[in-house]
C-alpha cells in the first residue's frame, strides 16, 4: 500500500491501495474516529480489479495532522478540506469516478457536493443520510456545551493490547465482528505518550465532545435537492441510519437509490465488503459500460 501527503490545509493522508493509472479512481472516504485504512478489505475485494482505490485520513485522524488548540473539526472545516483533495485530482486530471463516504464523510460529502456542484462525480454514501436535524432554538445550549468541554479535552482511552482494544470496540458496535474490529485497529494502534507500555488511538483530543452546530431538516433537504449527481445509499439493518430518513431524504435527490443489506451494523464496509463491492459495480456501473478508464 502506498501512503503520500496531500497539501490541503492541515496535511492530510492518502492511502493508495493501488497506482495503475489506466484504472477509475476510487476516492473512500471513513468516518468519525476511524482511518482510511478500514477501507483496506474493500481494496481486496474483485473491485480492485478495476478501479484504483484511494482513501483519506480526515484531519486529526489517522496519519493526518491535528489543528492547532485553537483550529477546528466542523463539518464545514473537512467539506473544504475534501474540496482541496479534490482540486488536487483536477490538477492531475484525474477527478474520482466514485466516492464512497461512510457514516459522519456522507455528511462531509453531502455538504460540499450540495453547495458545489461536481455532477460528473457517483457518490455511494455507506450507512448514513446526514445527521439528525435541530431546531434553530436548540443552538445555543449546544454551543454552551461545546465551549465548557473544550476547555480541557479528555485524552483518549488507553489498553494493554490490540486484543482489548478490540473487545472495547466491540461492545459499543455489537455487529463488528472480532475480524473486522482487528482489521480496523491494529493497523492504527500507538504507544500512548503517558505510558509506552499501553496503547492508544491516533486521533487529537480536540475531536471528542459535542458536536458544535446542527442545522434543521430543511437545510439538509436543500442540499440533497441541489445534488445532480448519481447517489446510492447502503444501510445496514442494525446501522445507525433509519428507513425512513433514507426514504424521506432520499426523495429530495434527483438520481437515487438505496439497499439494505440484512444482518449487517454500522460498518458494513468492514465486515461485508464483497457485498458493497457488488452493489457498487452493479449500480454504479450498469452492464456493457464496463469499469476502464477511457482514453
Amino acid at each position: 500500500m502506498i501512503q503520500h501527503f496531500i497539501d490541503a490545509g492541515p496535511k492530510l493522508c492518502l492511502h493508495q491501495f493501488d497506482n495503475e493509472p489506466s484504472k477509475r479512481t476510487v476516492l473512500c472516504l471513513h468516518g468519525f474516529m476511524d482511518t482510511g485504512r478500514s477501507f483496506e478489505a474493500l481494496s481486496e475485494t474483485s473491485l480492485s480489479a478495476h478501479l484504483n482505490l484511494v482513501a483519506l485520513d480526515w484531519r486529526g485522524h489517522g496519519q493526518s495532522q491535528w489543528v492547532s488548540p485553537l483550529g477546528s473539526y466542523h463539518l464545514l472545516d473537512h467539506a473544504k478540506d475534501l474540496n482541496q483533495v479534490l482540486n488536487h485530482f483536477e490538477k492531475m486530471a484525474s477527478l474520482p469516478d466514485i466516492i464512497i463516504g461512510h457514516s459522519m464523510a456522507v455528511n462531509i460529502i453531502l455538504t460540499l457536493f450540495g453547495a458545489y456542484r461536481r455532477p460528473t462525480i457517483k457518490l455511494v454514501f455507506l450507512d448514513l443520510l446526514g445527521p439528525p436535524a435541530e431546531a434553530p432554538a436548540e443552538q445555543p445550549e449546544r454551543l454552551e456545551q461545546l465551549f465548557k468541554k473544550s476547555i480541557r479535552p479528555k485524552r483518549f482511552l488507553t489498553y494493554a493490547s490490540v486484543n482489548d482494544a478490540i473487545e472495547h470496540m466491540q461492545s459499543y458496535h455489537p455487529h463488528l465482528s472480532e475480524t473486522g474490529a482487528r482489521r480496523m485497529l491494529e493497523p492504527i494502534l500507538v504507544e500512548s505518550e503517558e505510558d509506552d507500555k499501553r496503547l492508544t488511538l491516533p486521533f487529537d483530543p480536540h475531536l471528542r465532545g459535542p458536536t458544535p452546530i446542527r442545522y434543521p431538516e430543511m437545510y439538509w433537504q436543500s442540499l440533497c435537492q441541489r445534488i445532480q449527481n448519481p447517489v446510492l445509499v447502503i444501510r445496514g439493518e442494525h446501522g445507525y441510519v433509519a428507513e425512513d430518513i433514507v426514504k424521506k431524504r432520499g426523495a429530495y435527490f434527483n438520481n437515487f437509490s438505496s439497499v439494505t443489506l440484512d444482518g449487517a451494523g454500522h460498518h458494513i464496509h468492514v465486515t461485508h465488503p464483497e457485498a458493497i463491492a457488488s452493489l457498487i459495480q452493479n449500480r454504479m456501473f450498469p452492464q456493457g459500460s464496463g469499469t476502464n478508464r477511457k482514453n
